[in-house]
This record gives structure tokens, C-alpha cells and sequence, in this order.
């Protein structure tokens, strides 16, 4: 029975060998920890087969290479026992701060276990026992498994609390983990020296590999390119260590999406494969991260950043072959010097991507480092994010509007608008909260808000202004959100307002993803609601694409209307015309004098808004000024 479970240790141990040496994983704290588990369960293995073995034959063997074998199997295994603690502390993903105090407290009983299990040899609590008779347990054993059980005690507390950061299938799954592990203290003490005892360490460890360690977790579709989601930590990491590199390269592929769009997510997706592979050969020490277009290196060592960019320009000057075709992606790069001016891991890549965004969009930057003005916008655009934490904690945000005016010049309508203070009493622009909101999820609750705020706006005023109905955006995350039409419809009713009485603006930019948006904007017009498309002519401006669309109200870009009345042509006529052939109404933005009025009127434009009217202003000045004019 020992031969056969040796020969499956040894499969074992070499499995798990294999693992360690040809298995990528993320250099954090948790493969750290990983590894050292493991490497402590194969000496556990080794010494427990070879410390059974000696005791099987116990008369041929000295009584001090008896003690030395069983010692050294004895101290493995409560060394074993304080890396599984320290591993389930880096799952529980705590500060490293205080993951450091948890593993100091824990070494304290690790010690206290071996210096107990040395110095009680031969004692009356001895834990083992070597006589003529051979090996057998002594009675103090039951001390053996003191600092096992703590340790499985605090894990189980720790899951408790800090058990919404895994999903249930995680949680079960550390649980059996768990629970084998208990199992398997408790048999030991029945039968402490049994071979088998050690495939129950094995299972609970193959476990966290099949869940925590997983390289389908951690690899992107395939590739040997980590997923930039499991950067934060690492980073975090670095940022710690002293010794270690406080650097980060990386680069994006310019107008990426538009590449996708022309080739297709598929063939994309091959060159992108292959500028991964080309990223590990030619940076073979570095870690490469990748999502979405973008690209990330790291290396515990400094990095030269011009030397990087060099190469990497003259390799992407040759294209990337993909199913026969030759992609000639642009890149544009960004590095950071120090990492450690930043306060974790999440800002050192918020920070990446802001920048690389920017510098698309400006393209024919060629700067690398980033600059202090690109730094400093970041930095204001998490004060920003701060403050709108703040704001929607404390529900402080403000509803403007603007007039919609008709043919008459009769106010029949108006656009709700949000608006967000800056700690010193001053507006912050709504292009830049609204796009970090969008980019942290809370323009979902933003979204909600306003459309609450005008329902019951319109509710209350609709009489008293002579109100038709009253506008609220949508932003392109919102329209992702299949539970949209069911949350406004509740709304609506909760408020008791009539649905048509709710024109819904989507920016034509929204068009991108037609399939889901039709989905989503056939269901809300089923229900009522009335669509306008915002900012004709900023965008995309086929007419098709319009017309697959359930829109009532085209809004023309102020943009459009300016530049018509600069230099007046009949493109902006035809289109108009068009319009009104297909029976779309016609609101025209950005009007600012008398003679835009006029010469919107000639175009029989159906509604005008603009400066010329008022700009957006607070609820309470809206009702006063227009009120009067009923």
C-alpha cells in the first residue's frame, strides 16, 4: 500500500512541479504564496513517504536519523500549515498593511508549534515516540494540530466578512476547501502517520488551482498577455517592495474600435495575438498586460522607455499579418517614471488610460513621459470623481433647464439638464463629470435621478407653464442596461405621468451598437415613449442608420446651425426637407440671435432652442420667468 501511494505522490509532485516551471502566472502576492504552499506540500509529501518508509524498518536505521526524518516531516507540516494561512490571506484581497499584521500574528503560533514539538521530545508530552518497538504517536499530539485549527477558524471568520468580494461559486468552493482541510486535521489525529493522509492537502490545493489559480482567469482569450483587470494588484504590489522597478510602459492601438468595425472583432483579434506574442519575445522578462487595444508592460527592473518605443514603432511599421491580411495599426504610448507618487494600483492605471485617451484623440502627440498639465487634469478629474461621490451620497445635485420654443415663439417644451457645484460654490463643466460617471458606473444613478426630477417637474408645472413635455438624455451606458424600459415605465407610474409626455434624447454616437439599441428603444416606444436623436450631424449622418430607429424628433447639432449661418449653403435645406418627407419634427440647437430665428423659419424648422431663448437655468428661475408668459 506505501508503493502505491508513493508512486501517486510522486505523479503528484511532479504535476505540481510542472505546474510551477511552465505555467504563466501573475507575479503578485498571491503566486507568491501559491507557489510557497505548494513547495511546502511536496516536502511535506517527501519527508512523510521517506520518514514512513525509515519507520517501517525501523531496526535497520539509526534511532538519529529516525528522530532527524520524523522531525523534519513534523516541521514541514506545521510550516505547511502557515502557507496555506498566508495564501488564503492574499484571496481575501486585504490591505497589504493589514494582511502583514494577520501573517505576523500568524508566525508567532508556527514557532511557538515547532519549538513546542522540538523541545517536548521525549518528554511526557512528547508528540512522537522511537523505542524498540518502533514509531508510534506520544501524547501530546493533540498540540500537534493547535495552530491548524486557529488558523482555519480566522480563515472562516475572514470569508465571513469579507465574503462579497468572491461570487457564491467561489465561496463554495473555498468552503469545500475548507472543509477538506478540517476534515483532514481531524483524521490525523486518529491516524497521524497514514500516507495517504497527504492527497487530502493535494485535493484542497488542486481546489484553489481550479478557482484561484486558474490561468483562464488571469491569461486573455488564449494568448499569453495577462488581462489588465488583474493589474491593480500587482501594481499595488509594486508600489510596495522596495527594490523593485516604480515604472510602467505601455500603448494603445490608435481608433482601435474602427479597426474592429472595418476587419471585424475576428480577424482583430489575430493581430492582436500577434503583437502579444511578439511583445514576450522581444521583452521575454517582462509581464505584458492587454485589454481592449491597450498594452501593458512591467519589469522589476528599470525600463528605457525610448529604447522600448523605438523598437516597437519599427515592428508595428511592418503590419501584422491576420487571415491573409497585412494591419498597419498606429501606436500611441505613454510611460510612467515613478509609480509611487500615486496612491495604489487603481490610479496608476487610471491615470495610463486617461492620458492614452487623451492622446488619441490628439493625435500627433508624440510625447511619452507623462507631462505635468496631462497630470494635473487627471488629478482634477478625481477631485471630480470624489466630489461626485460626495454629491450623490448627499443627493446634491441640480436639475437646469432649458426652453424649447415653437414656430410662435410659445415656450412648449424644455431640456432637463444636470448640473454639479465644485467646492467653491462654481459649476463644474457637465462634459467632464458626465463622462467620468460614465466611465465609474454612476451615470446609471445620475441617469435616474434626472429622469425623476423631471417627471415630477413636469408633473407639478405642466398646467401652470403650459408645458407640451420635457427632454432627458441618455448616455450610451444607460442604453446597455436591458432593465432601462422597466425602470423608467415604473417611474412614470409611480409619478403618474403619461409617457409621451417624456421625450428620450439619444446622441447619434449611441448608433455604434444598433442591434441592442433597437431592442432597447422599440420596447421604451411601445411603452410611450417619445425619441429624439440629439446632435444630428456631430456624427455618424446616415439616414438609413436613422430610419431603422423609432425616432419622432430630430435635433440638428449646433455645430451645423452655426456653421450654416457662416456660410450659407443648400446641403442643410436638402437635408432639413428630407426630414420633414420622412415626417420627423425638427428641433434646431444652438440658436443665438434674431437671425437665426428668421432664417430657421424659412426652413420651417419645427422648434428652436438656444442661447437666444435662455440659457439652462435652475427649476425655481424657469418657473418664474415663463410663468408669466403663459
Amino acid at each position: 500500500m506505501i508503493q502505491l501511494f508513493m508512486i501517486l505522490d510522486s505523479c503528484v509532485i511532479l504535476a505540481f512541479i510542472f505546474d510551477l516551471l511552465l505555467r504563466k502566472k501573475i507575479p503578485n502576492a498571491q503566486t507568491r504564496h501559491y507557489r510557497s504552499l505548494v513547495v511546502f506540500q511536496i516536502l511535506t509529501m517527501v519527508t512523510n513517504a521517506i520518514s514512513l518508509v525509515l519507520n517501517e524498518n525501523f531496526q535497520s536505521v539509526s534511532r538519529e536519523i529516525l528522530y532527524f526524518v520524523n522531525i523534519s516531516y513534523g516541521v514541514t507540516y506545521i510550516i505547511r500549515a502557515f502557507c496555506f494561512f498566508s495564501y488564503w490571506l492574499t484571496l481575501f484581497d486585504l490591505p497589504t498593511k493589514v494582511r502583514r499584521r494577520f501573517e505576523l500574528f500568524a508566525v508567532l503560533p508556527m514557532l511557538f508549534e515547532i519549538g513546542f514539538f522540538i523541545a517536548s521530545l521525549d518528554g511526557p508530552l512528547t508528540t512522537f515516540i522511537i523505542d524498540s518497538e518502533g514509531y508510534r504517536p506520544g501524547p501530546g499530539i493533540i498540540f500537534y494540530f493547535v495552530q491548524s485549527y486557529l488558523y482555519k477558524i480566522v480563515a472562516i471568520f475572514l470569508l465571513f466578512f469579507q465574503r462579497k468580494k468572491f461570487s457564491n461559486f467561489q465561496i463554495g468552493f473555498f468552503s469545500l476547501h475548507l472543509g477538506l482541510l478540517i476534515v483532514g486535521t481531524f483524521l490525523r489525529l486518529s491516524e497521524p502517520r497514514n500516507i495517504g493522509m497527504g492527497m487530502i492537502g493535494v485535493i484542497a490545493i488542486l481546489l484553489s488551482n481550479l478557482v484561484f489559480e486558474n490561468p483562464d482567469r488571469t491569461l486573455y482569450e488564449g494568448t499569453k498577455m495577462f488581462k489588465v483587470s488583474t493589474l491593480d494588484k500587482v501594481l499595488n504590489q509594486f508600489t510596495e517592495n522596495k527594490g523593485v522597478s516604480k515604472q510602467i510602459f505601455g500603448f494603445s492601438l490608435h481608433k482601435f474600435d474602427d479597426y474592429q468595425e472595418i476587419y471585424g472583432r475576428e480577424q482583430i483579434m489575430n493581430g492582436v495575438k500577434e503583437i502579444g506574442e511578439y511583445l514576450n519575445k522581444a521583452f521575454p522578462k517582462y509581464q505584458v498586460y492587454y485589454n481592449e487595444g491597450r498594452f501593458m508592460l512591467l519589469h522589476k527592473k528599470p525600463m528605457d522607455f525610448y529604447s522600448m518605443r523605438f523598437r516597437i514603432t519599427n515592428r508595428f511599421n511592418q503590419g501584422w499579418e491576420s487571415d491573409g491580411a497585412r494591419i498597419y495599426f498606429t501606436p500611441v504610448f505613454v510611460a510612467i517614471d515613478d509609480i509611487s507618487f500615486f496612491e495604489s494600483g487603481h490610479q496608476v492605471l487610471t491615470a495610463a488610460k486617461s492620458v492614452l485617451t487623451q492622446r488619441e484623440k490628439e493625435f500627433g502627440n508624440y510625447a511619452l513621459e507623462i507631462l505635468d498639465s496631462e497630470l494635473e487634469t487627471v488629478m482634477e478629474n478625481w477631485e471630480i470623481e470624489a466630489l461626485l461621490e460626495n454629491i450623490l451620497r448627499e443627493n446634491r445635485l441640480e436639475m437646469f433647464l432649458q426652453p424649447i420654443i415653437n414656430h410662435d415663439e410659445i415656450l412648449v417644451g424644455a431640456e432637463a439638464l444636470i448640473r454639479m457645484r465644485d467646492g467653491e460654490g462654481g459649476y463644474i463643466s457637465p462634459d467632464r463629470f458626465i463622462n467620468l460617471s460614465e466611465k465609474n458606473g454612476t451615470i446609471n444613478i445620475i441617469g435616474e435621478w434626472i429622469f425623476r426630477e423631471a417627471c415630477l417637474f413636469f408633473k407639478e408645472n405642466h398646467k401652470k407653464l403650459n408645458l407640451k413635455w420635457i427632454n432627458v438624455n441618455l448616455s450610451p451606458v444607460q442604453c446597455l442596461d436591458p432593465e432601462l424600459p422597466k425602470k423608467f415605465i415604473s417611474i412614470v407610474n409611480e409619478i403618474g405621468v403619461d409617457p409621451n409626455h417624456i421625450h428620450l434624447e439619444i446622441t447619434e454616437s449611441e448608433l455604434v451598437d444598433r442591434n441592442k439599441l433597437s431592442r432597447l428603444m422599440n420596447k421604451m416606444h411601445k411603452q410611450g415613449f417619445i425619441f429624439a436623436l440629439d446632435d444630428f450631424g456631430s456624427g455618424y449622418n446616415s439616414l438609413l442608420r436613422i430610419e431603422e430607429l423609432p425616432f419622432s424628433i430630430i435635433k440638428i447639432d449646433k455645430e451645423v446651425i452655426w456653421n450654416y449661418f457662416k456660410c450659407k449653403s443648400s446641403v442643410l435645406e436638402e437635408v432639413l426637407s428630407g426630414f420633414r418627407r420622412l415626417g420627423y419634427r425638427i428641433t434646431a440647437e444652438g440658436v443665438e440671435t434674431r437671425e437665426m430665428v428668421e432664417g430657421l423659419k424659412k426652413l420651417n424648422v419645427t422648434w428652436f432652442q438656444g442661447f437666444y431663448y435662455s440659457a439652462p437655468i435652475p427649476t425655481e428661475a424657469f418657473v418664474k420667468k415663463y410663468s408669466k408668459n403663459k
